[in-house]
């Protein structure tokens, strides 16, 4: 028998082939652990990153609730937000969990009635990822007490206050003129009244301008034979019917005696918003009485009239900064007096009942020291006065009529609102720089 000789050469080639090959499946082994390491390092990274957006979000939601708050009138510490000596702005710090929180900033000496918003919000970093390989050294991470790390993101916002009454017919559902010399136009009450001549600043000019702009929410506008000098605004599949002695357009196009609408005075883009007027107070006030010959006298603070206020033949004065909800209805006629004539005189009056305007207005000739909100079971707003009257109505559920010889002078906002015989409205421009808005609302958003 003749036996094989064994090559141990072999042997040696086949140890460090399985060597070799054992080294290369350890090397992939290892590359494929890390990769999907760092794969869930990222999608973790990823995910922490998008949810310190949402709570830095979720600061300026609140920011908007506290500046937006309608039971002040003023920006001030309240609502958890204090003082921020450092940053000089309104500052608070919520957790939503424990996981998570954020801290915002609200800015108000900004030099415009518009406050900025800076919001941070951060999110703690799991294990995998703060132990990465330096991807988070651009990132601000603050470490608490116990080593926490937190992944933070910031946005600013800047906001703006839409003025409630930026023009001067808003009508959430229609307009009809159905008097032969209804006149619609718009006079500045910061230069002077309505019809002054005014030297400053030049040229010399009549105080009567083409902003008396109607802008309508749904429905059609009937213009009949108005004269209407400003825009009429309407929805994109609204109609508008004028009459063969109707115009609408600008004071060169009304004054010229020009028929029908110019050309880029009708516009179709009219979108708004009325928000329903608050419940003013639910409590603090008094009960007005009389005092110094009239039959109601108000010298300031907070007074509320249950039931129906019949001011026939009757007269109120308002002596100081006063407000006033009657929960009824609110009646005048011809012989009414309501007087109110003196530096820091104003009467803000809420209306829960029906109102009729009508008899002598012994006022200053600016609007903003008299202000009639009608709450939303306010439905009907009747003005018959044969005298100016200077006033901004905002009554969003009320069907509001002009008759006669009405002259209103301010603003007026209503469901809907018709305009009979002689009637007139001239739009106070200064009211949408000086009466407040219906709330802040974004302007611009970054991420810094």
């Amino acid at each position: 028998m003749k036996l094989s000789k064994r090559n141990h050469g072999d042997s040696g080639q086949i140890l460090v082939t399985t060597l070799v090959l054992s080294m290369v499946l350890g090397i992939a082994l290892a590359a494929s652990l890390n990769l999907v390491t760092s794969n869930n390092s990222y999608t973790t990274r990823s995910q922490v990153w998008n949810n310190a957006l949402h709570v830095a979000e979720a600061g300026v939601e609140e920011a908007f609730a506290y500046i937006n708050d309608v039971t002040v009138t003023n920006i001030a510490a309240r609502n958890g937000f204090a003082w921020n000596t450092t940053n000089s702005a309104f500052y608070k710090s919520r957790t939503i969990d424990n996981l998570s929180y954020y801290e915002v900033y609200v800015k108000t000496n900004t030099g415009t009635n518009s406050p900025t918003i800076t919001s941070t919000g951060y999110v703690q970093t799991p294990v995998t990822v703060g132990s990465g390989a330096g991807w988070l050294a651009a990132v601000s991470l603050p470490v608490s007490g116990s080593g926490v790390k937190y992944l933070s993101r910031t946005v600013q916002v800047t906001t703006w206050r839409q003025p409630s009454m930026p023009k001067g017919l808003v009508i959430k559902n229609s307009l009809d003129c159905k008097g032969n010399n209804v006149t619609v136009d718009s006079y500045d009450n910061d230069l002077g009244g309505y019809g002054d001549t005014i030297f400053w600043p030049l040229p010399v000019r009549v105080n009567i301008s083409d902003a008396g702009d109607v802008a309508i929410g749904l429905n059609a506008a009937n213009i009949g034979n108005a004269n209407i000098k400003g825009h009429v605004w309407t929805g994109p599949t609204a109609t508008v019917n004028i009459g063969p002695n109707g115009t609408v357009g600008s004071s060169a196009w009304v004054n010229a005696g020009t028929k029908g609408i110019q050309s880029g005075w009708w516009r179709k883009d009219s979108n708004f918003i009325l928000p329903d007027v608050a419940i003013p107070w639910t409590g603090g006030a008094v009960t007005p009485g009389p005092g110094s010959g009239a039959d109601y006298l108000l010298t300031g603070g907070l007074y509320e009239f249950v039931g129906n206020m019949d001011l026939k033949g009757k007269q109120m004065f308002v002596k100081g900064d006063s407000a006033l909800w009657v929960k009824g209805n609110v009646t005048m006629d011809s012989f009414s007096v309501f007087k109110m004539n003196g530096s820091g005189y104003r009467l803000v009056l809420y209306v829960s009942g029906s109102l009729t305007l009508s008899g002598q207005w012994d006022k200053s000739i600016d609007p903003k020291d008299l202000l009639i909100f009608g709450l939303p079971s306010c439905t009907s707003v009747d003005i018959t006065t044969g005298s100016k009257m200077e006033a901004a109505i905002y009554a969003p559920s009320a069907d509001a009529t002009l008759k006669g010889t009405a002259d209103l002078r301010g603003s007026l906002t209503a469901k809907s609102v018709t305009l009979t015989g002689g009637s007139s409205f001239h739009y106070d421009e200064s009211l949408a720089r000086r009466v407040g808005g219906y709330g802040y609302r974004a302007v611009t958003w970054r991420e810094l």
